[in-house]
This record gives structure tokens, C-alpha cells and sequence, in this order.
């Protein structure tokens, strides 16, 4: 048997053994002998290797895609940046060069209404009486328990002038008639509704209600018609030429959702939507109630999902303003403009509703109350809105501009903005922000 090379390597080694280094000779080479020889059969193991070496390939060839994919994110993310900065930028130059009034615009500033209790609620005009009327506790609980509100005139610069005693409970709903004669629809929790006369400063009427009120308004058609929403879900509907009761209730399907938000629609000839009736916020959902005659309605619930803390009506373009609670969905106030729509297909006798969102505007993440926000005509201009909503987490006052979309004035209030009110007086237009102690006064620079 050769063992050639197994004895160059002993002698080249020095006598040592190549695996141990051991001291070695010739005689201790041994011969082993296999007992038996069996073939194995290597498929598996073969196919094992090459399937991971195809793996290997495949996980390589992801990584590259992968690669590849990461550059495209980064690439897709740096040319959103660069688009919103160029919209951004473009907005700018739109309201610097197309709208500088606006854009410069600097209110002046009154502090009125001081009212160390709080709890003012509501905000509107008296054209007939050209005041400012705040709701407010009393302030002498002792002379005049209860709530009543502050008028505020613009003919003695912004001064409170006098108080008027209404209701033995807070007021949750207030509305003028629209025919500037100074008659003030008030509802509160006492249930009761009340109209009283600015200009004579008394109570005129009284109606007692099942429930707390929470909003009113007038029948902007016929002024003879009030409608109450209560607390339990149910509209009430009064014709002021019955003094004793209402001569109507609405309630859809039992609903006991308080109603928050109610104004009244008039018909609008020559216009998409001309249908007449109320429009209705829940803390559930919105809907109008199609007017068919003086004391028959039919509800519509409109597509407008969330928790609806206001809802505000503009008569001219028939667009509405709902304002819905954080939720899950969206994480901040969200306040959405929506375009009434009404057609009758052929051969129908009933129109079909629409409510069009337009745009959405979004607010902070803190919403504790109930404010209100409002849409309503920018001034000298026929084809602009402006959408004005308070900031409850940094206590100010936002407002956007319905065309474009982008926010245009910020305003520090200070307190949270529990209502608001555009108005005009003088030829002038102001802008009125309530909170639960104070109004601030904002006069737009032409």
C-alpha cells in the first residue's frame, strides 16, 4: 500500500505528526479499514442548497426593490413638500396682490360687557336699536334673579346701557325677527320661550315648554311663526296669534338628541335650492325639515356625519356652516361648509335633497362647549364667504376664506369664543366674539 505522501510529510515535517505535532515514526501509521461502504442518496440536501440559494437571490433582489421604493417615498415626500410651499406661497401672493385690504387688516379693539359671573352665552344685532345684546346672568342677584341680557350701543361707543331681567334660568337660544322692529326671541332652561321688545324693554309674550330650550328662531317668511328645539329632540311650533300653547310638534323617529342648532330657510326663487324649512343640528346629525305648508314638515337627514355643535345658515348663496366635535376619524374641530341642493327628476312629484361638502376647515383638538361658529358674506364683496370659528385650546379666534380655503386672520381673544356676530353699522362691518365674560369688538379697515 502507498504511503508516499503521508512519509514526505514526516520527514519534511521533522518526524511530527501533520494534525497533532506530536512526535511520529512510520510504524504508527495505521490503516483503517471501512466494515462496510453504504451510498446516501444527496437529492434532498442538493435541492435544500439550492433553494437557499434561490432565496438568497430573492431576498437580494428585495432588498435592491426595496432600495429603489425608499428613493421613490423620498422623492414623492420632498415634491409634496415642495408643492405645499408652492400653494402656500401662491396663497400669499393672492391675498397680498388681489385682496391687500383684507390681508393688512388690523381691528380696532373694545373690551365691553365686564361680567365677573360669566355664563354669557349668545351674541347677536338689533338693527332697529343699533345695540349690540349679550345674554348674561343678572348682575344684582338680588334685585333681579336669574338671566336677562346687556344691550350694548353703538350709538354711545360700545357702551353698556342698560339690562333687561327675562328668565330665572340660563339662555341657550336667541334670534331677532328680521323685520328690525326689535323684537328678541328668547328660549332657555326654565322652559320657557319668550319674545320681548327691545324698544319698550318689556315682555310681550310667553310660552311654557315640556322641556329645557336649547335654540329658536323666527319664520323669516311669516313672522307670526316661532319654532322652539328643546332638549329632549322635539320641535316645537308656535303661531303667536295663539297665545296659550304650540300648534305643533316635531320629532323624527322619537329622537332625543337635544336640538342645538336651528335656522330658519326661506324660499329663494331662481335658485338651486328653493325649497323652504328648517335646518337642524343634533349632537347626532343634521337635517332639514322641508316646509310643504304652514304646519306640515318633512325631514331629510343630510350626509353629514359626527357630533354637530352649530350650524349656520347664508341666505344669499344657500350654503350652510356645520361644526362637528373631534372624534376618531378626525382628531380636530372640524367645520364644514356644504351647498344646499334640491331637483326634481322627471315624472317625480318630490324633490330630492343634497348637502354638497365644499371644503373643510379644521380647528384645535379641545372642545369643551358648545360654541358657535358662523359663515356670512366677506365685506365689500358679492361672491365671498368667510367662515369665523373660535380656538378653544388658544383661546382665539379663526377665520377662513370660503374660496380658497386658506386661513386669513388668527385674532387673540384671549377666552374661549363661545358665539359670534357679523353685523353692519354706519357703513361699517364689525365682527363681535363673546366669551362667558367679555365681548371683543373687531372693526374690519377698508
Amino acid at each position: 500500500m502507498n504511503f508516499s505522501c503521508i512519509q514526505k510529510w514526516l520527514k519534511g515535517q521533522g518526524g511530527k505528526c501533520p494534525h497533532c505535532n506530536a512526535k511520529a515514526k512510520k510504524t504508527d501509521i495505521r490503516v483503517i479499514y471501512a466494515k462496510a461502504l453504504k451510498a446516501i442518496d444527496t437529492s434532498e440536501r442538493d435541492k435544500a442548497i439550492k433553494d437557499l440559494e434561490k432565496e438568497k437571490e430573492l431576498r437580494r433582489k428585495i432588498e435592491i426593490e426595496k432600495a429603489q421604493i425608499m428613493l421613490k417615498y423620498q422623492m414623492a415626500v420632498e415634491e409634496v413638500n415642495r408643492m405645499r410651499s408652492q400653494v402656500k406661497h401662491q396663497r400669499l401672493q393672492y391675498f397680498k396682490t388681489g385682496d391687500k385690504a383684507f390681508s393688512v387688516c388690523a381691528p380696532k379693539l373694545w373690551n365691553a360687557l365686564p361680567n365677573s359671573d360669566g355664563n354669557s352665552r349668545i351674541l347677536s344685532y338689533d338693527y332697529s336699536n343699533h345695540c349690540l345684546v349679550a345674554s348674561v346672568p343678572s348682575p344684582n342677584q338680588l334685585l333681579f334673579a336669574g338671566f336677562g341680557v346687556k344691550k350694548i350701543s353703538a350709538l354711545m361707543n360700545w357702551k353698556t346701557n342698560q339690562y333687561l331681567p327675562m328668565h330665572s334660568k340660563p339662555i341657550r337660544g336667541m334670534a331677532f325677527n328680521g323685520r328690525n322692529d326689535g323684537l328678541l326671541l328668547t328660549g332657555a332652561m326654565d322652559k320657557t320661550l319668550k319674545i320681548t321688545s327691545l324698544t319698550s324693554s318689556t315682555v310681550v309674550q310667553v310660552y311654557d315648554t315640556a322641556a329645557p330650550v336649547w335654540s329658536c328662531c323666527w319664520n323669516q317668511e311669516d313672522v307670526n311663526y316661532l319654532y322652539a328645539g328643546l332638549s329632549n329632540g322635539t320641535i316645537l311650533v308656535y303661531d303667536t296669534r295663539n297665545t296659550s300653547q304650540e300648534v305643533l310638534a316635531l320629532n323624527r323617529e322619537g329622537s332625543k338628541h337635544p336640538i342645538v342648532a336651528m335656522n330658519y330657510v326661506p324660499k329663494s326663487e331662481g335658485s338651486r335650492f328653493n325649497c323652504s324649512g328648517l335646518l337642524v343640528g343634533t349632537l347626532s346629525n343634521c337635517s332639514f325639515w322641508e316646509q310643504t305648508s304652514s304646519l306640515e314638515f318633512t325631514p331629510h337627514i343630510l350626509p353629514l356625519e359626527g357630533n354637530c355643535i352649530s350650524l349656520s345658515f347664508e341666505g344669499s348663496t344657500r350654503h350652510c356652516l356645520a361644526s362637528f366635535r373631534p372624534n376618531k376619524t378626525y382628531p380636530s374641530m372640524r367645520h364644514v361648509m356644504c351647498e344646499l341642493l334640491s331637483t326634481t327628476r322627471p315624472g317625480d312629484t318630490e324633490p330630492e335633497f343634497k348637502c354638497n361638502p365644499i371644503q373643510s376647515y379644521f380647528g384645535g383638538s379641545t372642545v369643551k362647549l358648545l360654541a358657535r361658529s358662523t359663515i356670512f358674506r366677506r365685506p365689500n364683496s358679492n361672491d365671498r364667504l368667510l367662515i369665523a370659528a373660535g380656538d378653544e385650546g388658544s383661546s382665539s379666534l379663526d377665520l377662513w376664506d370660503s374660496n380658497s380655503g386658506a386661513k386669513v386672520q388668527h385674532l387673540m381673544v384671549g377666552a374661549t369664543v363661545l358665539d359670534i356676530c357679523p353685523f353692519r353699522y354706519n357703513n361699517c362691518d364689525y365682527l363681535g366674539a363673546l366669551s362667558e365674560k367679555i365681548i371683543k369688538l373687531y372693526k374690519w379697515q377698508p
